[in-house]
């Protein structure tokens, strides 16, 4: 007869084993998924333009804040107003981190949500 010590050994040998198994899994996984964010904020890449690995970033790295939207209508027409506030928000839900806002009588550059040039004056000024 089998001793009841080597059973509860065994059992708990591969309880072990399993563990130490599924910690490796979650380990490479963190680490791939470290990789995309990393690659995601790398001009360039693939990855720096794929939604899904955009939409796992935190928002405030890429959406643009309530003061650059404001900032980005001040002063400007009320159609301007408009066209540059569905841009944007068209833009964010496609998860992208480098576009271009198109108004009457010029453009804005944004990157990661924050406004990196342009030209003209949404004001029609």
């Amino acid at each position: 007869m089998i001793d009841m010590q080597i059973i509860i050994s065994a059992i708990t040998a591969i309880i072990a084993a399993l563990i130490a198994i599924w910690n490796e899994i979650k380990k490479r996984e963190a680490i791939a998924e470290t990789t995309q964010v990393a690659m995601a904020y790398t001009p360039g890449t693939v990855e720096s333009k794929t939604p899904e690995i955009i939409a796992k970033l935190p928002e405030r790295s890429w959406r643009m804040n309530e003061a650059t939207r404001r900032y980005l209508v001040f002063d400007a027409t009320p159609a301007n107003s408009e066209t540059i506030l569905d841009q944007v928000k068209d833009a964010e839900n496609q998860c992208l981190t480098h576009y271009q806002i198109h108004f009457d009588g010029g453009y804005y550059v944004i990157d990661y949500g924050l406004l990196m040039g342009g030209a003209g004056n949404p004001s029609g000024k």
